[in-house]
């Protein structure tokens, strides 16, 4: 989330990606320390994936994308509630991207 918001993404998009308030990103970006430790490193399949692609994972690639991550915690159907979420609130890129996709 803060790694999202460091990188240019805005808190309205990062709250809508991670399905929490504006205020809660505000929060965690306010206290973040930058730290060099491998194990806080984030993931290339958690940084700023496409919702259209998230969209079309099945539990399976979910399970394998996510294993021994804090996303699983989730669950494959809250990430699909909350990607869908986010695509309804996203601009019309996104949504296009999902369209073309089908």
């Amino acid at each position: 989330m803060v790694l999202a918001v460091h990188s240019g993404q805005s808190l309205r998009t990062t709250a809508r990606h991670f399905g929490v308030s504006v205020s809660t990103v505000q929060f965690w970006v306010r206290r973040a320390t930058a730290t060099d430790e491998p194990a806080f490193q984030p993931r290339l399949a958690t940084t700023r994936p496409k919702l259209a692609e998230l969209l079309q994972m099945t539990e399976e690639d979910f399970r394998e994308k996510f294993k021994k991550s804090p996303v699983k915690g989730a669950k494959w159907r809250g990430l699909m509630r909350n990607v869908a979420a986010a695509l309804s609130s996203s601009d019309d890129l996104d949504r296009a991207e999902v369209s073309e996709s089908e």
